[in-house]
């Protein structure tokens, strides 16, 4: 999950001035906040800039690559254990 919201209330924003810093509609904006949709590359790259921080920040990209890690070594683990067929 993203963290425009936090990066935004950071900021000291409100969502109708990073909605017209980014260039979308408040709705947009709100959508994005709500997990309603998904900004495209191109707006979390002017979302990143308006907010001064990076994608990979408001990705929470540290916390995804661990969540994977922990699926990854998990399911590795699961099959040593299974028998061979």
């Amino acid at each position: 999950m993203h963290k425009i919201k936090e990066f935004r209330i950071k900021k000291g924003l409100s969502g109708s001035e990073l909605a017209r810093l980014v260039g979308v509609s408040r709705q947009s904006i709100n959508n994005y906040e709500s997990f309603l949709r998904e900004p495209n590359i191109e707006i979390l790259i002017r979302i990143a800039v308006a907010l001064d921080c990076t994608v990979d920040d408001i990705l929470d990209f540290q916390s995804i690559q661990h969540q994977v890690h922990k699926e990854l070594f998990a399911k590795i683990n699961s099959e040593k254990k299974e028998p061979n067929n």
